[in-house]
């Protein structure tokens, strides 16, 4: 017995070192060696094609088509090569710029001097072959050959890329399928598909969360280029739905929001009033704002009590946006309310107020007391604005220029020049002249008093926007300084 262990303990010992753990060690350091062979010598036997192709940068146009220029130098006997090349270049499964890369690539090996959509349309209708080698192929045919492209090729790439919810961003993938559809070769029995697939890429709650700032930026523009997609869906219903669930949810992203109003507002969803006044109620400025300057697309008479509400907004963007959207659809809601507007705290309110003045010059009710206001600004503003708006919204009352050189004025652009404003405000004694000259021009009802001032800044003691509120509270002590 003792014997026989003595002699099968060694024999134990030696053949699990010489059977497993040396051949083991072996083998590893002998594949350590050849990957590293393979990375190291991978660049010396990398054809001119895969050199340039692997130098692409993204955002660098000028020296991608550099690199695009030596490529097509190699001429057509590099073919394989840059197909080669083209098939090498890798994608991770949420790429960041690299299927930009590799769909460029593509494009160069299907067009001019090659013109090898032969072996790129046997890659993409390969099932069995590298799917990012299918969906880059797939792209590449589309925007080269157009029309002419085979659908039955091509569609089932892009729309899996379109629809892989891994995937944060699909520009490619839309732009691609928005060729096929401007080429009138998208399949229409696809059509539900693209829609549903939209659907689900704009939606908050069904993209995955995003652990830093810039994957959420990433979603964020992907979402937003999906809903300006999906605009030609919106005759659907749970498109509009959508949309307007975009829109009113203040837990989203404001570009998101913005981009769902720009397209109901772009595709005249104006039929509901109501949810309009709902979206004009938003708790966020740009909403209210976005709603003010798209609703100018809308001459429907039940949306201007949502405009003039807007006049007295907490938000100066909001007011501004919302005279310039009645100016252009011809209605005068801001006149009632024309001497709170242009004792506004931000200039460009009080800018687009003068103008209306002037483009309603025929609605003659208190017309007199804002031409009084408006000379009271040509008089004494110190704002540039102030001054242009002042003189241009005279110039289309009236057609004369007082005060400014011929041609310093147009009204039909509703500007002034810079030097005609500024030769005006430096020059203290033309300047009274020529108010003077305006006053008598105008006549006696162009009359507002330091008591109508008054009564209106007290009105803006109350207004929704502090800046007003402290304005009114400074321009009040002023005016009881006697200064």
């Amino acid at each position: 017995m003792t014997d026989a262990s003595n002699d099968s303990e060694p024999a134990v010992k030696g053949g699990i070192f010489r059977e497993w753990v040396l051949p083991i060690g072996v083998g590893l350091i002998i594949g350590a060696a050849a990957v590293m062979a393979w990375k190291h010598g991978r660049q010396f036997l990398q054809s001119d094609a895969e050199k340039l192709v692997q130098q692409w940068s993204w955002g660098d146009f000028e020296e991608n088509d550099r690199l695009e220029a030596e490529l097509k130098k190699l001429g057509k006997d590099a073919r394989s090569d840059l197909l080669q090349a083209w098939r090498r270049m890798e994608v991770p499964a949420d790429p960041d710029g690299e299927d930009e890369a590799k769909t460029w690539a593509a494009q160069i090996l299907a067009s001019d001097p090659y013109f090898d959509t032969r072996s790129i349309v046997e890659i993409v209708r390969d099932p069995s072959a590298p799917v990012w080698d299918r969906r880059t192929g797939a792209a590449a045919l589309t925007h080269t050959l157009h029309k002419d492209v085979d659908p039955t090729a091509v569609v089932e790439p892009l729309m899996g890329w379109l629809e892989a919810s891994e995937i944060t961003d699909h520009i490619i993938a839309l732009t691609s399928i928005r060729q096929l559809r401007a080429d009138s070769v998208f399949p229409p029995d696809q059509e539900d598909r693209l829609r549903k697939g939209l659907l689900h890429l704009v939606s908050r709650t069904a993209r995955p969360a995003q652990v830093d700032e810039y994957g959420t930026i990433r979603v964020r523009t992907d979402r937003e280029r999906g809903v300006r997609a999906i605009s030609s869906f919106v005759t659907h219903d749970d498109v509009k739905d959508a949309l307007w669930q975009l829109s009113r949810d203040d837990a989203d992203d404001i570009h998101v929001r913005v981009a769902a109003i720009q397209t109901l507002a772009g595709n005249s969803q104006f039929d509901d009033p109501e949810k309009w006044k709902s979206l004009a109620a938003a708790k966020d400025d740009i909403v209210r704002q976005c709603v003010a300057e798209n609703l100018v697309s809308c001459n429907a008479n039940g949306f201007d009590g949502i405009l003039a509400t807007f006049h007295a907004d907490a938000a100066p963007l909001v007011r501004k946006g919302s005279i310039e959207t009645q100016a252009q659809r011809g209605r005068p809601s801001m006149l009632p309310v024309m001497d709170v507007l242009l004792e506004d705290s931000d200039q460009w309110v009080r800018h687009e107020a003068l103008i209306s003045c002037g483009l309603f010059k025929e609605h003659l009710d208190g017309q007199g007391a804002r031409k009084g206001m408006i000379l009271r600004l040509l008089e004494t503003a110190s704002e540039d604005s102030d001054i242009e708006g002042a003189i241009v919204a005279l110039n289309l009352m009236t057609g004369q220029s007082f005060g400014f050189a011929a041609g310093d004025v147009d009204g039909a652009k509703r500007s002034a020049s810079d030097a005609g404003v500024a030769a005006f405000k430096s020059d203290r004694a033309g300047r009274a002249e020529a108010v003077a000259k305006w006053r008598a021009h105008l006549g006696g009802d162009a009359v507002w008093t330091d008591g109508d001032r008054k009564k209106t800044l007290e009105k803006l003691l109350t207004h929704a926007d502090p800046l007003n509120v402290e304005r009114a509270k400074a321009e009040l002590a002023k005016l009881a300084g006697g200064k």
